[in-house]
């Protein structure tokens, strides 16, 4: 299965570590990453850890839930941490799951948590967006429909698995 997966890593496996040298080469921005989309249990987490040793890159799992804290703005500062740790062991391939179920609620944050899931994932779509480091993003999801649209803009694409 995912043929399309192993093509499309098999292609920019060389350059992964050079966004420039893919630059020059395909005359486009690489993607940030790839969302693979699909039913509990279909291997998606086991297509991370194959797209990290097919890079040959180590791979970070980042958990979303782990980052909660229960003071003001500590979320916020535990996602910027991450984030910049990811950049300094880059390169490299973040793993974030369960996409969907860390930031499906970031529109109604404020009412829920003091908007701190919605301001983590603000930070996190700026990084994707100002990113310079080669930090390959490798997220999936079951339900792409609670995503927020800002997600998928251009200069933050992921190319898109189901």
């Amino acid at each position: 299965g995912l043929r399309g997966l192993k093509e499309y890593i098999e292609e920019i496996s060389g350059s992964i570590k050079e966004e420039r040298r893919f630059r020059e080469t395909y005359g486009t921005e690489m993607s940030k990453g790839i969302l693979v989309c699909g039913i509990p249990g279909c291997g998606k987490s086991l297509a991370a850890r194959f797209v990290a040793r097919k890079l040959e890159l180590p791979l970070l799992k980042m958990d979303v839930g782990m980052l909660m804290g229960k003071y003001q703005g500590e979320s916020e500062h535990n996602m910027q941490q991450a984030l910049e740790m990811a950049e300094a062991m880059s390169p490299c391939v973040l793993f974030i799951d369960e996409l969907d179920k860390a930031f499906s609620g970031s529109r109604n944050s404020s009412e829920s948590d003091g908007g701190s899931f919605k301001r983590m994932f603000s930070r996190l779509l700026g990084w994707m967006q100002d990113k310079t480091k080669p930090c390959f993003i490798f997220a999936t999801a079951n339900d792409l429909t609670g995503l927020p649209s800002e997600f998928f803009r251009s200069g933050r694409s992921f190319l898109p698995i189901y």
